[in-house]
């Protein structure tokens, strides 16, 4: 091999040109991947990396949708960092709180889906649900950083998930979060196929 390096130098140069070339290709795919699949600002999955994360045998049955009602207020008076923050601190304290297996993800800059592992029982889906409404009841830090309140509410479907379903889900859970805000700050409601017809006859009188 050194022999033949030593005497076509070229092919050892042309080589090595080829090997950086596909390194150069397969960074830029990788990134290209991470871009389509993630949110640039968190790191978190967006829809496209959430679906890629949903598999059939995984026998999941709570989505719940959170919607940072105040995020875009102080994304427009304190500033995109204080905004940021806001969310780093809301995502730190998910990631400590949510039960291993979870899946986390941000659809939209204020919109956040929580996937709960396993087949809940009922009894298991309100302590969830409580758990949720607590969120926005007190300010949130994170290993003593500062506290940060938010404000916000939240929809939640109970149905097996599967990746040909979860945008339908994700509609439905958004339909529940819509009604959630009827509460006040730090209402959560399950979805309701009533909810469905009242949202598909509010969308024809809006129409009309």
């Amino acid at each position: 091999m050194e022999n033949h390096v030593r005497l076509f130098p070229e092919v050892a140069r042309l080589d090595k040109e080829l090997a950086r070339t596909s390194e150069m290709i397969t960074e830029s795919l990788t990134a290209q991947h991470k871009l389509a699949e993630e949110d640039p600002e968190t790191g978190l999955p967006n829809y496209a990396g959430l679906c890629k994360q949903i598999t059939d045998d995984d026998e999941r049955n709570l989505v719940v949708l959170i919607h940072l009602t105040n995020y875009a207020v102080l994304n427009m008076t304190l500033g995109r960092e204080y905004a940021v923050e806001l969310v780093s601190t809301g995502i730190a304290y998910l990631k400590r709180h949510l039960p291993e297996g979870s899946l986390l993800a941000r659809i939209r800059t204020d919109k956040f889906v929580i996937i709960f592992p396993d087949r809940l029982e009922s009894s298991q889906i309100d302590v969830c649900q409580q758990w949720l409404s607590d969120l926005f009841l007190d300010p949130l830090s994170v290993d003593g950083g500062e506290d940060h309140l938010f404000q916000g509410n939240a929809g939640v479907v109970v149905e097996p998930v599967t990746r040909e379903r979860i945008m339908a889900i994700l509609l439905n859970a958004s339909i529940a979060a819509h009604n959630a805000a009827g509460k006040g700050n730090g209402g959560v409601v399950r979805f309701s196929a009533e909810m469905h017809e009242e949202a598909v006859q509010n969308l024809r009188l809006y129409e009309h």
